[in-house]
């Protein structure tokens, strides 16, 4: 363990005691304080991003469909994709076009970027930066007085004062920023901030740890409590390991389908699905949000359902969609425990995906 132990130091900083502090890093990995973004790519969006969008989604568009010379694109495209029995190729096509223009016309937020160093609390102020770096001096001068007990003694009443007020202007700061808070929260919305609080519901980062296996033994490392996470969340499916019901769901698989065929998407279901997407939830690992789909609509609206209709002849669901980003949300009441069972996995799929 002390050889994890690095940049270890006496901190300046005042702690209310007749000790220092101490300060240190772990380094569990080869760098323990790097930063990790939040779960896949988030766009920032705003009116002159999505003109930019537009420019570039018709031009990787044509690019990658070469179409390049024709005038009307959207019926052009729109026969080229019925036309083409490939829906696999014709979903990495369009799709590739969407990320590319992303990419190209809109700025990677870097908000949700955390590190473990330099965090804050909402109450502090400047004013008490300054003042703790005064009582800092303050100690360290009157500690180094070490020849004149008179005037070490004086010293030491001043910092012992000035302590007092540093303290008193914590409290202050606190009481005035907690008030601040709660009449910042709505009265006709009770699932507000404070309500969160004291009912401890505010959300806080997992941190992955020790897990049991499910033969009794537990992981020894990271690469293997995440590698067991895999294996339960998303087990590899396998003949060998099918109970009765899945025996029957991979024998009506094989039974040919003779019903009749779906009536094919129009263009204003399509439209009206888009728009009934809720903005708030997460895209996939592409950031594509449904706004930005429904920009990429707005400019091919017979193509894009074009695309759906051909997922629907043809039973598709491209591999391209069923890569999804799995989030770990401990369940309530499960935070010390030690079983793999605590965790409930979420998937994120491309926006794309959701639609169809």
């Amino acid at each position: 363990m002390l050889t994890l132990v690095k940049e270890w130091q006496c901190n300046e900083q005042e702690s209310f005691s007749d000790h220092r502090i101490i300060t240190f890093r772990v380094e569990k990995h080869r760098d323990a304080t790097r930063k990790y973004t939040h779960h896949g790519i988030k766009y920032i969006t705003n009116e002159e991003g999505y003109k930019k969008f537009e420019e570039n989604f018709i031009a990787e568009i044509r690019q990658n469909f070469e179409l390049a010379g024709t005038e009307s694109l959207d019926e052009d495209l729109c026969k080229a994709i019925t036309t083409n029995k490939d829906v696999e190729l014709i979903t990495e096509k369009y799709q590739g076009s969407m990320a590319a223009a992303c990419r190209k016309s809109f700025q990677v937020r870097k908000g949700g970027e955390k590190t473990t160093e330099h965090k804050s609390v909402p109450w502090w102020t400047t004013e008490l930066t300054i003042v703790r770096k005064k009582i800092n001096a303050m100690r360290r001068r009157y500690q180094r007085t070490i020849r004149d007990e008179n005037l070490r003694e004086d010293r030491k009443q001043m910092y012992q004062q000035e302590k007092k007020k540093y303290v008193a202007a914590l409290r202050k700061s606190k009481i005035i920023s907690w008030k601040q808070y709660c009449n910042a929260t709505t009265t006709w919305n009770p699932w507000n901030a404070v309500y969160k609080l004291a009912s401890g519901n505010i959300k806080q980062s997992n941190t992955l740890s020790t897990l049991r296996k499910p033969d009794g033994t537990y992981t020894k490392d990271l690469t293997e409590t995440i590698r067991c996470m895999l294996e339960t969340f998303t087990p590899e499916d396998k003949e060998e390991t099918d109970n009765a019901d899945h025996n029957l769901i991979r024998a009506a698989i094989k039974v040919p389908i003779t019903t009749e065929d779906n009536i094919p998407f129009t263009t204003k279901e399509i439209r009206e699905a888009i728009k009934g997407m809720d903005k708030t939830k997460a895209p996939g690992e592409d950031g594509i949000t449904s706004d930005i789909l429904n920009c990429a609509f707005s400019l091919l609206p017979q193509s894009t359902t074009a695309l759906y209709n051909g997922c629907l002849r043809t039973a598709c669901f491209p591999r391209r969609w069923k890569t999804a980003i799995i989030i770990s949300i401990i369940k309530p009441a499960k935070e010390t425990s030690n079983d793999i069972a605590k965790y409930h996995p979420i998937s994120l799929i491309s926006t794309l995906a959701k639609l169809l």
